[in-house]
């Protein structure tokens, strides 16, 4: 359990949290890591398909778009 916590930390790999905790996240792992691609998984059967489509929607809207500005802000210079 205690491994579990620390990958939903801020340092650790699982994005959990809200849709700033995830893009801060992300942007973190893209400036550790120089990565140029970022996959995603979604369990599903855990969560109501409600819950699930709320996820991708909060992921689609708002943390991709963040993060992809930060990612072109970060090449310009």
């Amino acid at each position: 359990r205690g491994h579990f916590e620390l990958e939903c930390g801020p340092q650790g790999a699982i994005g959990v949290g809200s849709p700033q905790e995830v893009t801060e996240k992300i942007i973190r792992m893209h400036e550790n890591m120089k990565m140029d691609r970022f996959m995603m998984q979604l369990s599903i059967g855990y969560l109501p398909h409600k819950e699930i489509m709320k996820s991708i929607e909060l992921y689609g809207n708002i943390v991709a778009p963040k993060v992809r500005e930060h990612t072109t802000e970060k090449a310009k210079v």
